[in-house]
């Protein structure tokens, strides 16, 4: 890996300064997680806070929708259509690490006419984007059930 450069050094302590990475988000992400592998990870996204719980359990490389939905059910983790919109409008608040690292996964968001699927959001083409995912796939590494704290 490549050291930061000033410029990126002082956005990361900015970051800092202002809460959107906590000393206890910045601890999880060096103790596991150069691919985000800890079990939660704390986020401040405007002036919320968020915990994005890993969905895969150790020695698991996936699950069913099933699981899934039985996982939140136990976490607490089924935030909806209003915390997305927020993360999304909030966007930039997301900590660069998590781009292309992590799906948020929002089983309190169904489809309109499917309510078989799922909202998530993914990082793509430079920003954070909505889309749909059939709650009867199988769920990986990359997902991660939303809870606020």
């Amino acid at each position: 890996m490549a050291k930061p450069t000033p410029c990126q050094m002082n956005k990361f302590l900015n970051l800092v300064d202002t809460g959107k990475i906590t000393r206890e988000t910045f601890e999880a992400f060096l103790s596991g997680e150069r691919s985000m592998s800890g079990n939660i990870v704390e986020v401040k996204i405007g002036d919320r806070t968020y915990e994005l719980l890993k969905i895969l359990r150790d020695g698991e490389t996936r699950i069913s929708g099933s699981a899934l939905v039985e996982r939140a059910k136990e976490m607490d983790a089924h935030l909806g259509e209003e915390d997305a919109r927020y993360i999304m409008e909030h966007q930039g608040d997301i900590p660069v690490a998590l781009r292309g690292k992590i799906d948020f996964v929002f089983l309190g968001w169904r489809r309109p006419d499917g309510p078989d699927d799922v909202a998530c959001l993914y990082w793509y083409g430079g920003v954070w984007n909505q889309s749909w995912r059939g709650i009867g796939s199988y769920w990986v590494v990359n997902g991660r059930l939303v809870r606020s704290k």
